[in-house]
């Protein structure tokens, strides 16, 4: 049985932002829901720490290049459901 409190979460993840940055080297996009710059910097103290960071941001923490100039997408999606309906 699913508790209110997981409803709430799981109702609060749907509304999150999608965020979506361009790395300025190669121009790699990288996705993920939430603000992205407070994940990325728990993400990083995570894996210091020994934990492993969320699945949605191993992929820009393992980058090659350097993301710290990276640029946002131009089209911004308001949450996921925006995301979902346009990556079709």
């Amino acid at each position: 049985m699913v508790s209110d409190h997981d409803r709430r979460l799981g109702r609060l993840e749907q509304r999150s932002p999608v965020t979506t940055i361009v790395c300025p080297e190669c121009g790699e996009k990288f996705t993920a829901k939430g603000d992205l710059a407070v994940r990325l910097i728990v993400a990083e103290w995570e894996r210091a720490s020994g934990v492993e960071p969320s699945s949605d941001l191993l992929a820009i923490l393992d980058h090659e290049h350097d993301l710290s100039g990276a640029v946002p997408d131009p089209i911004p999606h308001r949450n996921i459901e925006d995301w979902n309906r346009l990556d079709g």
